[in-house]
């Protein structure tokens, strides 16, 4: 084989495995009927949170339903948790009430274990008055040790869940 065959065929294979990297390296699509506005794992200062799942047509009903189940994005004098000094703490307060004229809040929090990763908004979905969110879950890692509350917000136009009365996520896997 001619050195110059070599090269070229080297130079072949550089660049159809940096197509295939920079291929795997993508960021995710957009969601679907909803813009992720917080996509977030908390790993500590989350102790006594629990699951929850809501829709909050201001800031106001985000802080309380919250507080009502132990996430505190609001005061940063609450030294127990770590939510005012997250990231998803920080994105929160950017909103103000200007948004939630023609959207709303669907929140989604949960213990997971096991996976590392960040879970991510896939699409929303209305059906018989019912908002579900799709959420894909990052590979399940067996040698992680880890348990870790994952904090979702959707950002969904009024419109769509102006007859809904429920809500609930259902979580996909990578395939």
């Amino acid at each position: 084989m001619s050195k110059k065959l070599k090269i070229s065929l080297c130079l072949l294979l550089a660049i159809c495995m940096g197509a295939l990297i920079s291929g795997c390296n993508k960021p995710p699509a957009p969601p679907k009927n909803c813009e992720a506005v917080v996509e977030a794992t908390l790993y500590s200062g989350t102790e006594g949170c629990k699951d929850f799942v809501a829709i909050c047509r201001s800031l106001d009903e985000l802080e309380e339903e919250g507080l009502r189940n132990r996430y505190d994005f609001f005061n940063d004098r609450n030294s127990q948790n770590n939510c005012y000094d997250s990231e998803a703490g920080k994105k929160i307060r950017e909103y103000n009430d200007e948004y939630f004229q023609s959207k709303v809040f669907a929140v989604c929090a949960f213990f997971s274990n096991g996976r590392l990763g960040q879970y991510r908004i896939e699409e929303a979905e209305v059906a018989a008055n019912k908002l579900t969110l799709y959420i894909r879950r990052p590979k399940k890692n067996d040698a992680a040790d880890v348990i870790n509350n994952v904090f979702l917000i959707a950002g969904v136009d009024k419109s769509l869940v102006s007859q809904v009365t429920s809500m609930e996520y259902v979580l996909r896997s990578i395939s």
